[in-house]
Protein backbone atom coordinates (compact mmCIF):
# COMPACT_ATOMS: atom_id res chain seq x y z
CA UNK A 1 0.00 0.00 0.00
CA UNK A 2 2.71 2.50 1.04
CA UNK A 3 4.86 1.58 -1.98
CA UNK A 4 1.94 2.20 -4.33
CA UNK A 5 1.32 5.71 -3.01
CA UNK A 6 5.04 6.59 -2.99
CA UNK A 7 5.29 5.53 -6.64
CA UNK A 8 2.12 7.43 -7.54
CA UNK A 9 3.41 10.60 -5.90
CA UNK A 10 6.79 10.35 -7.61
CA UNK A 11 5.13 9.80 -10.95
CA UNK A 12 2.92 12.83 -10.39
CA UNK A 13 5.96 14.94 -9.54
CA UNK A 14 7.56 14.24 -12.93
CA UNK A 15 4.39 14.67 -14.99
CA UNK A 16 2.80 17.54 -13.05
CA UNK A 17 1.54 20.42 -15.12
CA UNK A 18 0.52 23.07 -12.62
CA UNK A 19 -1.76 25.92 -13.56
CA UNK A 20 -3.87 28.37 -11.65
CA UNK A 21 -7.42 27.15 -10.93
CA UNK A 22 -10.11 28.08 -13.42
CA UNK A 23 -10.93 31.77 -13.42
CA UNK A 24 -9.01 34.90 -12.55
CA UNK A 25 -6.04 34.84 -10.18
CA UNK A 26 -8.11 37.24 -8.08
CA UNK A 27 -10.61 35.38 -5.89
CA UNK A 28 -13.55 36.44 -3.74
CA UNK A 29 -13.58 37.02 0.02
CA UNK A 30 -10.26 38.85 0.16
CA UNK A 31 -8.00 36.06 -1.15
CA UNK A 32 -6.10 35.51 -4.39
CA UNK A 33 -4.13 32.70 -6.05
CA UNK A 34 -0.33 32.86 -6.29
CA UNK A 35 1.88 30.57 -8.37
CA UNK A 36 5.22 29.72 -6.77
CA UNK A 37 7.31 29.30 -9.92
CA UNK A 38 10.28 27.80 -8.06
CA UNK A 39 8.24 24.84 -6.78
CA UNK A 40 5.55 24.96 -9.51
CA UNK A 41 2.81 24.92 -6.88
CA UNK A 42 -0.04 27.28 -6.00
CA UNK A 43 -1.03 29.06 -2.79
CA UNK A 44 -4.19 30.89 -1.71
CA UNK A 45 -3.13 34.18 -0.14
CA UNK A 46 -4.98 36.62 2.13
CA UNK A 47 -5.11 40.05 0.48
CA UNK A 48 -4.83 41.93 3.77
CA UNK A 49 -2.04 40.00 5.49
CA UNK A 50 -0.21 38.45 2.57
CA UNK A 51 -0.22 35.10 4.39
CA UNK A 52 -1.21 31.88 2.59
CA UNK A 53 -3.93 29.56 3.90
CA UNK A 54 -2.30 26.64 5.75
CA UNK A 55 -3.20 23.20 7.14
CA UNK A 56 -6.88 23.18 6.20
CA UNK A 57 -9.53 22.31 3.63
CA UNK A 58 -11.25 25.15 1.79
CA UNK A 59 -14.21 25.23 -0.60
CA UNK A 60 -13.47 27.77 -3.35
CA UNK A 61 -15.88 28.49 -6.21
CA UNK A 62 -17.44 25.05 -5.96
CA UNK A 63 -14.23 23.04 -5.60
CA UNK A 64 -12.47 21.67 -2.51
CA UNK A 65 -8.75 22.18 -1.86
CA UNK A 66 -6.33 21.25 0.90
CA UNK A 67 -3.43 23.52 1.79
CA UNK A 68 -0.45 21.99 3.63
CA UNK A 69 1.54 23.51 6.50
CA UNK A 70 3.56 25.57 4.01
CA UNK A 71 0.44 26.87 2.28
CA UNK A 72 0.74 24.84 -0.92
CA UNK A 73 -2.34 23.24 -2.49
CA UNK A 74 -2.06 19.43 -2.31
CA UNK A 75 -1.84 17.46 -5.57
CA UNK A 76 -1.93 13.73 -6.31
CA UNK A 77 -2.53 11.14 -3.58
CA UNK A 78 -2.37 12.82 -0.18
CA UNK A 79 -2.74 11.31 3.30
CA UNK A 80 -4.46 13.69 5.72
CA UNK A 81 -5.17 12.61 9.30
CA UNK A 82 -4.96 8.94 8.35
CA UNK A 83 -7.25 9.15 5.31
CA UNK A 84 -6.28 9.23 1.63
CA UNK A 85 -7.54 11.83 -0.84
CA UNK A 86 -6.70 12.56 -4.46
CA UNK A 87 -6.20 16.09 -5.79
CA UNK A 88 -5.91 16.97 -9.47
CA UNK A 89 -2.93 18.95 -10.81
CA UNK A 90 -4.78 22.25 -10.22
CA UNK A 91 -5.32 21.29 -6.54
CA UNK A 92 -9.06 20.51 -6.73
CA UNK A 93 -10.24 17.39 -4.89
CA UNK A 94 -11.47 14.32 -6.78
CA UNK A 95 -14.91 13.10 -5.69
CA UNK A 96 -17.22 10.23 -6.68
CA UNK A 97 -14.73 8.87 -9.22
CA UNK A 98 -12.36 5.90 -9.72
CA UNK A 99 -8.63 6.73 -9.84
CA UNK A 100 -5.85 4.12 -9.95
CA UNK A 101 -8.40 1.35 -9.24
CA UNK A 102 -9.52 3.16 -6.09
CA UNK A 103 -12.78 4.99 -5.43
CA UNK A 104 -13.07 8.50 -3.97
CA UNK A 105 -16.32 9.10 -2.06
CA UNK A 106 -18.51 12.21 -2.15
CA UNK A 107 -16.36 13.63 0.67
CA UNK A 108 -13.19 12.94 -1.28
CA UNK A 109 -12.00 10.20 1.07
CA UNK A 110 -10.80 6.94 -0.44
CA UNK A 111 -13.35 4.17 0.14
CA UNK A 112 -12.12 1.11 2.09
CA UNK A 113 -13.75 -2.16 3.18
CA UNK A 114 -17.09 -1.39 1.58
CA UNK A 115 -19.26 -1.63 -1.51
CA UNK A 116 -19.40 1.38 -3.81
CA UNK A 117 -21.75 2.10 -6.67
CA UNK A 118 -25.20 0.66 -7.33
CA UNK A 119 -26.76 -2.04 -9.48
CA UNK A 120 -24.40 -3.60 -12.04
CA UNK A 121 -21.74 -1.03 -11.12
CA UNK A 122 -21.72 -2.11 -7.47
CA UNK A 123 -18.16 -3.15 -6.50
CA UNK A 124 -16.31 -4.11 -3.36
CA UNK A 125 -13.04 -2.45 -2.28
CA UNK A 126 -10.72 -3.92 0.35
CA UNK A 127 -8.87 -2.37 3.32
CA UNK A 128 -6.39 -0.76 0.89
CA UNK A 129 -9.17 0.71 -1.20
CA UNK A 130 -8.49 -1.66 -4.11
CA UNK A 131 -11.38 -3.01 -6.19
CA UNK A 132 -11.74 -6.78 -5.71
CA UNK A 133 -13.16 -8.44 -8.88
CA UNK A 134 -15.78 -11.17 -8.40
CA UNK A 135 -15.84 -10.67 -4.66
CA UNK A 136 -18.15 -13.06 -2.84
CA UNK A 137 -19.09 -12.40 0.72
CA UNK A 138 -18.61 -15.50 2.78
CA UNK A 139 -20.53 -14.14 5.73
CA UNK A 140 -22.51 -11.11 6.74
CA UNK A 141 -20.52 -8.06 7.77
CA UNK A 142 -21.84 -6.71 11.05
CA UNK A 143 -21.12 -5.17 14.44
CA UNK A 144 -20.37 -7.67 17.20
CA UNK A 145 -21.33 -6.33 20.64
CA UNK A 146 -19.94 -7.82 23.87
CA UNK A 147 -19.52 -6.70 27.48
CA UNK A 148 -16.05 -5.42 26.60
CA UNK A 149 -17.27 -3.26 23.73
CA UNK A 150 -18.16 -3.28 20.05
CA UNK A 151 -16.16 -4.78 17.19
CA UNK A 152 -16.87 -4.97 13.45
CA UNK A 153 -16.57 -8.21 11.51
CA UNK A 154 -15.87 -7.67 7.81
CA UNK A 155 -17.19 -9.73 4.93
CA UNK A 156 -13.97 -11.77 4.80
CA UNK A 157 -14.31 -12.67 8.50
CA UNK A 158 -11.55 -10.37 9.76
CA UNK A 159 -12.12 -7.71 12.42
CA UNK A 160 -11.24 -4.07 11.85
CA UNK A 161 -8.19 -3.05 13.90
CA UNK A 162 -6.27 0.20 14.37
CA UNK A 163 -8.09 1.92 11.52
CA UNK A 164 -10.81 4.35 10.50
CA UNK A 165 -13.57 2.61 8.56
CA UNK A 166 -16.64 3.90 6.76
CA UNK A 167 -19.67 1.70 7.48
CA UNK A 168 -23.09 2.57 6.04
CA UNK A 169 -22.02 6.16 5.44
CA UNK A 170 -20.53 6.77 8.91
CA UNK A 171 -16.87 6.76 9.96
CA UNK A 172 -15.78 4.72 12.99
CA UNK A 173 -12.40 4.14 14.62
CA UNK A 174 -11.27 0.73 15.89
CA UNK A 175 -8.31 0.27 18.27
CA UNK A 176 -5.63 -2.39 17.77
CA UNK A 177 -7.73 -4.61 20.07
CA UNK A 178 -10.53 -4.41 17.52
CA UNK A 179 -12.90 -2.52 19.83
CA UNK A 180 -14.64 0.65 18.69
CA UNK A 181 -13.76 4.08 20.11
CA UNK A 182 -16.68 5.98 21.65
CA UNK A 183 -17.21 9.40 23.27
CA UNK A 184 -13.67 10.65 22.79
CA UNK A 185 -11.34 12.87 20.80
CA UNK A 186 -9.05 11.14 18.32
CA UNK A 187 -6.52 13.70 17.16
CA UNK A 188 -8.51 16.40 15.33
CA UNK A 189 -11.64 14.20 15.24
CA UNK A 190 -14.35 13.22 17.71
CA UNK A 191 -16.57 10.13 17.90
CA UNK A 192 -19.91 10.16 19.72
CA UNK A 193 -21.53 7.60 22.03
CA UNK A 194 -22.40 5.45 19.01
CA UNK A 195 -18.82 5.57 17.79
CA UNK A 196 -19.66 7.75 14.78
CA UNK A 197 -17.37 10.57 13.70
CA UNK A 198 -19.03 13.92 14.43
CA UNK A 199 -19.44 16.33 11.49
CA UNK A 200 -20.86 19.86 11.22
CA UNK A 201 -21.41 20.03 14.95
CA UNK A 202 -20.28 21.67 18.22
CA UNK A 203 -19.22 19.36 21.06
CA UNK A 204 -18.69 20.47 24.68
CA UNK A 205 -15.71 18.83 26.41
CA UNK A 206 -14.83 20.13 29.86
CA UNK A 207 -14.43 23.92 29.76
CA UNK A 208 -14.22 24.01 25.97
CA UNK A 209 -16.54 23.70 22.99
CA UNK A 210 -15.11 22.26 19.79
CA UNK A 211 -16.52 22.60 16.29
CA UNK A 212 -16.01 19.84 13.72
CA UNK A 213 -16.43 20.69 10.02
CA UNK A 214 -18.12 18.66 7.28
CA UNK A 215 -15.08 16.37 6.97
CA UNK A 216 -15.08 15.72 10.73
CA UNK A 217 -11.91 17.74 11.36
CA UNK A 218 -11.82 20.21 14.27
CA UNK A 219 -11.68 23.77 12.94
CA UNK A 220 -12.64 25.87 16.01
CA UNK A 221 -12.14 25.75 19.76
CA UNK A 222 -14.03 27.95 22.21
CA UNK A 223 -13.03 28.44 25.84
CA UNK A 224 -15.96 29.04 28.19
CA UNK A 225 -15.20 31.32 31.10
CA UNK A 226 -17.76 31.68 33.86
CA UNK A 227 -17.96 34.84 35.90
CA UNK A 228 -20.24 35.37 38.85
CA UNK A 229 -21.30 38.07 41.30
CA UNK A 230 -23.80 38.38 44.12
CA UNK A 231 -26.49 39.63 41.76
CA UNK A 232 -25.79 38.00 38.42
CA UNK A 233 -23.72 35.31 36.81
CA UNK A 234 -22.69 35.04 33.19
CA UNK A 235 -20.50 33.06 30.82
CA UNK A 236 -17.74 34.65 28.80
CA UNK A 237 -16.82 32.89 25.56
CA UNK A 238 -13.40 33.25 23.92
CA UNK A 239 -12.89 31.88 20.42
CA UNK A 240 -9.56 30.20 19.80
CA UNK A 241 -8.76 29.16 16.24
Amino acid sequence: MKHFFKAALLGAAFTLCVFLPTGSSQAANGYHWVLDEEYARVQYVNDATGDPVTSQFMDITGYTYYFDKNGYAATGWTKIDGMYYYFYSDGSMAKKVWINNRYLTKNGQMAVNQYVGTGRNRRYVDKNGVYVPNYKKSRKAKFIRTKKGTRYRNLDGTYSRQTWQCINGHWYYFYSSGYMAKNRRLGYFYVDKRGRMVTNKWVKIGNYRYHYDRTGRQDKRVRIRKTSSKKTSSSKVTVIN
